[in-house]
């Protein structure tokens, strides 16, 4: 009784030293980014259905069908464009409701590839969350609503007002094999003769695919500068991040020891592909040169730098940080997210360096709003040192010396990532209701900031023995972060039983924090009225 449709799909000289990359993965967001929650403009649609979006609001997006002759389909399709060659889709995870079918068997289903991975009939349901995994990898997905013809040749009509399939946000894993390249473009570094001091750099990088995240350059092994594109990157479209950036850094040549280094450039993309690119340059580093004929006004230089920061006159150090179990980078639940972080600072032979202040700072994943950590920590007499972060958002915290109080720079940074899980309390009132009562559920986000055009939060409920979380509403949060949320019993008979709610915060732009589950309340309901 069913028919496939047949989706419509649209169609200097450097030396890579690095193995060809294995495909990474990054996503691809659609109607998640609040208050604007982007949704791409590459979706088209046929057989007379249309493309509704309040993704600005709460609705989310998806199909409008005021009516489907029998035997028929109609749906949306969308394709990764010929530009982005290397890209495929490698999952597919949505929220979705449905109407309910009326007068005649309906069914939506999910097209990759021309596969078939999700068929179900319209019988009004929520998932809250639907995951899919093409058998192969695919440049297009679709979805669409089959008209059956099982109660003989009657239309397809649906019950909420023609807005037949409701996706409240979806997300592409989008996988990428192909490497991203870079060249070096010019700078003093780059010049004929010895280098020594501070040197510039210009370079280029492009990945035409996921887009670039992060360059780091090299002489030999050492990094001695780096440019990360994170905060360009909005994962909204086929390409992450923007595809080509160009620009010019100082590097500090004083840093490593004199002698001749290739310069090599590690590029990698929104993906996760890293390569490394040899430029082809050898730059020879003779600082010590300089030195005797400079030691008048190095000394003067020194004296205008202040005193050293902690014990010995190292003009360079080793300063290492970790998060709990030696991690550099742990994602935690809210309640949880004041961890330890500790480190040590040396000097280069091992000796540790004590008394030393150590600048803490933070920033979150929202560009441009700094995170809750910010102070100094001083170093033992093992040059060791610790300190608890903030309760407080997903953040970068960055530790920093200066060798010299005056320093306008720091001398050794180190940085770690902490991701928080989003958090919340809820609370039903009454706590006890008969069959076809209505319950209150209140609450609030636990972390700040909290976004002028609210965040969208999920309310799941389950009997206590058994059954699964389902999803029962979606509401959004006021710009104080309280959320309130009504429902009725209607189908509890006999005795009383007892529900469990919770709420559950999908990832959203504008809101600093990863998706949690938490808010946990339960209810009493009789069945008697």
């Amino acid at each position: 009784m069913r028919k496939l449709l047949a989706l419509a799909l649209a169609a200097v000289a450097v030396l890579v030293v690095s193995p060809p990359a294995r495909a990474g993965t990054y996503p691809m967001a659609q109607c998640e980014s609040t208050p604007a929650r982007a949704l791409s403009d590459g979706w088209g649609v046929y057989g007379g259905a249309e493309i509704y979006n309040t993704c600005g609001g709460d609705s989310g997006f998806g199909l409008w069908i005021k009516e489907l002759g029998y035997d028929t389909t109609a749906g949306m399709v969308i394709a990764v464009p010929a530009s982005r060659p290397h890209v495929a889709i490698q999952r597919i995870d949505t929220g979705m409701n449905v109407a309910q079918e009326i007068d005649q068997v309906s069914f939506v289903r999910w097209f990759a590839g021309n596969q078939i991975i999700f068929d179900r009939e319209l019988t009004g349901w929520a998932d809250s969350l639907i995951t899919r995994t093409p058998h192969d990898a695919s440049r297009d997905f679709g979805i669409d609503v089959y008209c059956t013809t099982a109660n003989g040749p009657a239309n397809c009509r649906f019950s909420d007002l023609h807005r037949v399939v409701v996706l409240s946000w979806l997300t592409f894993t989008l996988a990428e094999a192909a490497d991203p390249t870079a060249q070096a473009t010019g700078g003093s570094l780059l010049a004929p003769g010895q280098r020594r001091g501070t040197e510039s750099l210009a370079f280029t990088a492009d990945d035409e695919d996921s887009g670039l995240k992060a360059v780091t350059v090299k002489l030999g092994g050492a990094a001695v500068g780096s440019y990360d594109f994170s905060a360009s990157c909005t994962y909204t479209d086929w390409n992450a991040c923007p595809t080509s950036q160009s620009r010019t850094l100082d590097v500090d040549t004083t840093r490593i020891r004199d002698g001749s280094y290739p310069l090599r450039l590690d590029v990698v993309d929104a993906a996760g592909n890293a390569v490394t690119v040899d430029t082809g340059r050898t730059v020879t580093i003779a600082n010590a040169a300089t030195a005797s004929s400079a030691s008048g006004a190095q000394r003067a230089s020194a004296a205008e730098r202040g005193a050293h920061n902690g014990s010995g006159e190292a003009a360079a150090a080793i300063l290492t940080a970790e998060l709990v179990n030696r991690r550099q980078a742990m994602v935690v639940p809210y309640r949880r997210s004041g961890v330890i972080v500790s480190g040590r600072l040396t000097q280069r032979d091992g000796t540790p360096i004590v008394g030393a202040r150590l600048d803490v700072g933070s920033q979150t994943v929202l560009p441009g709003l700094p995170g809750p950590d910010a102070g100094q920590v001083v170093t033992d007499d093992d040059g060791r040192w610790s300190m608890t972060t903030a309760q407080g958002p997903s953040r970068q915290v960055s530790v920093g010396w200066r060798a010299f109080d005056r320093d306008r720079s720091y001398t050794e940074t180190t940085n770690l990532s902490l991701l928080v899980r989003a958090g919340a309390s809820m609370a039903v009132r009454p706590p006890r209701v008969a069959n076809g009562r209505r319950v209150q559920l209140s609450g609030k986000l636990l972390g700040r900031p909290f976004p002028a055009g609210g965040v969208l939060v999920t309310l799941q409920g389950k009997p206590r023995r058994g059954g699964k979380w389902r999803t029962f509403g979606v509401t959004r949060t006021r710009p104080d972060g309280r959320f309130r949320y009504r429902y009725r019993f209607t189908r509890i008979a006999g005795a009383s039983r007892t529900f469990l709610f919770r709420t559950r915060i999908n990832r959203q732009d504008g809101y600093p924090y990863e998706s949690g589950v938490d808010g946990k309340a339960r209810v009493a309901v009789s069945g008697r009225r």
